[in-house]
């Protein structure tokens, strides 16, 4: 009887962990990356359709290093080199410089630290 009660509450335990742990699957934004990495400078209009799900996103980029970012991403359409051996990218979310003297007003903005880490990450609107 003590066999079949420890084998029950072992059975339970695990149907509830996979139950619970199946939970969250499907939850990811579905950002299309390989067509994310295509629309250069936003140029092609893609990015500006996936800012609500970017949001999303933000703290999962939040845990990642700059190599993550530039394999998940591609390269950004902006970089630059501050104080202490930091960068920050920038990934415009609309048309930046398509083109025309039109410049973008929405883009991504990602700080890393010295290590490559990222330290923060935001959308601005300007």
């Amino acid at each position: 009887m003590k066999i079949f009660h420890n084998f029950f509450t072992v059975s339970v335990s695990l149907i509830i962990a996979i139950a619970l742990s199946s939970c969250n699957k499907g939850n990811e934004p579905k950002i299309d990356w390989e067509q994310w990495q295509n629309d250069v400078s936003g140029c092609s209009g893609y990015r500006n359709t996936q800012i609500d799900l970017l949001r999303e996103f933000l703290p999962e980029i939040k845990k990642m290093n700059s190599n993550d970012i530039v394999d998940l991403m591609g390269q950004p359409d902006d970089k630059n080199l501050l104080k202490r051996s930091q960068r920050d990218y920038r990934y415009y979310l609309e048309p930046n410089y398509c083109g025309d003297d039109t410049a973008a007003s929405i883009f991504l903005w990602i700080r890393f630290g010295a290590i490559g880490n990222v330290s923060e990450c935001l959308i601005i609107e300007e």
